[in-house]
């Protein structure tokens, strides 16, 4: 219960800063010293860095070029994960997240918590929060570049420690 405490109030940071601005602007509290790797691809259009002590982990699965960028804490099981769906091919990328979204809450067994649209710094993101007693799953959908997922997946047991190294995380996406 505790751990959905700290979710909440995760939730209101990341909140709390909405503006009256019909385009639902966000500020997040970026603290530089919890921010590590810089991480930046043109293909996708954006930037951003990982959270202090989150290191590149190789990608060993065959996805290697739908999942283009793996980060992994390494006292821990939190991780990052960058992902272009678009290299599917497919016709319809709001489907292909759709489908990938259910799989993942499905085979996790995990629970919607929240659903945010806002804008940040010329992105127009939708940040999905899902949880169970074990991890909390933070996912960005980037929607001007149609089908790029940014996952932040922390274990329940942790995200007092990585918390604001989330908000600081997320707050660091830049345009390209």
């Amino acid at each position: 219960m505790k751990h959905f405490i700290y979710l909440s109030i995760l939730i209101l940071c990341c909140t709390y800063c909405k503006s009256s601005n019909p385009k639902n602007s966000i500020e997040f509290e970026v603290n530089k010293k919890l921010l590590g790797a810089s991480i930046s691809d043109t293909t996708l259009g954006f930037q951003l860095e990982a959270p202090v002590g989150w290191v590149s982990y190789p990608n060993v699965n065959s996805t290697e070029d739908i999942v283009k960028h793996i980060y992994k804490d390494s006292l821990s099981e939190a991780a990052l994960s960058i992902t272009d769906l678009n290299v599917l091919g497919t016709h319809d990328p709001a489907q292909e997240i759709s489908d990938n979204t259910g799989h993942l809450i499905e085979s996790m067994k995990l629970n919607v918590l929240d659903t945010t649209n806002f804008y940040y710094e010329g992105l127009d993101i939708v940040q999905y929060t899902f949880g169970n007693d074990k991890l909390m799953l933070f996912r960005l959908k980037m929607k001007s570049s149609n089908s790029v997922l940014v996952d932040y997946i922390v274990p329940t047991e942790n995200i007092k420690t990585h918390l604001r190294k989330v908000e600081s995380s997320i707050g660091s996406i830049r345009v390209n």
